[in-house]
C-alpha cells in the first residue's frame, strides 16, 4: 500500500510540475524584531531563527477571530533539520495530546491513521507543550510532505474530538525557500 501510494505521489509531483525549482515569495523577506528572519508564501510563512543564520521553519495557521490565543486555532508547523528533513508539528485547540489517539491527517486521495508510536506530545524542542502533537516516524513524515506538495488542503481530527483544515498553497515555495537557506547557510 505504501509503496502504491508512493508511486503516485511521485507521478503527482514530477507531472504536477512541483518538482524542486526556485522559490518566490510573494512578501520580501523582513527582519522581525524577535530577531527572525521571514516572509510569507501563499498561506505559509517562513521563519528563520537568528537573523536568517539559524533553523527554519514553514508555519500555517487558523487565526483565533475571537483573539484569545496568540497560537489560534490550529497550527501547523515544518521545522527544516539539520539533517535534511522535517520535523511536522501539530496544534489543535483544547486536544488533549494523551488522548489524540487516533490522529488522522487526510491530503486529497490520501489519509493517514497514525499509531501513538508514529508521535509524541508536545513541540519538536519542547516536550511539555499543551495541545501540541509531534510526529515521530520518519516514513510517515515524508510521506506527508510529499502529499502536502501536490495537495490543496490537509485535514486533521484526532480522537479526542479536536479538528482543523490547513490550506497548502504556498506549501511547496516554503519548502523551497527552506532548503535555500540551509544551502546558502551551509556556503
Amino acid at each position: 500500500m505504501r509503496l502504491a501510494r508512493g508511486l503516485t505521489l511521485a507521478l503527482a509531483l514530477l507531472f504536477g510540475g512541483l518538482w524542486p525549482g526556485t522559490a518566490v515569495a510573494e512578501s520580501p523577506w523582513f527582519l522581525h524584531p524577535f530577531g527572525e528572519l521571514r516572509a510569507y508564501f501563499s498561506d505559509w510563512l517562513v521563519v528563520c531563527e537568528d537573523r536568517g543564520y539559524g533553523p527554519c521553519r514553514a508555519v500555517n495557521y487558523q487565526p483565533d477571530p475571537a483573539g484569545d490565543s496568540t497560537w489560534g486555532l490550529a497550527r501547523v508547523a515544518l521545522h527544516h533539520l539539520p539533517n535534511g528533513t522535517y520535523g511536522i508539528e501539530l496544534y489543535l485547540r483544547d486536544m488533549v495530546a494523551e488522548k489524540a489517539d487516533p490522529v488522522r491527517i487526510s491530503i486529497e486521495d490520501w489519509a493517514w491513521d497514525l499509531a501513538p508510536s508514529d508521535w509524541r506530545p508536545g513541540e519538536l524542542r519542547v516536550r511539555n507543550v499543551l495541545e501540541t502533537l509531534t510526529l515521530t516516524d520518519p516514513v510517515t513524515t515524508d510521506e506527508l510532505i510529499g502529499a502536502m506538495r501536490a495537495g490543496d488542503w490537509m485535514y486533521v481530527a484526532t480522537g479526542d474530538g479536536a479538528q482543523a483544515e490547513f490550506s497548502l498553497r504556498g506549501v511547496t515555495a516554503a519548502i523551497l525557500a527552506m532548503r535555500a537557506k540551509a544551502d546558502e547557510n551551509a556556503r
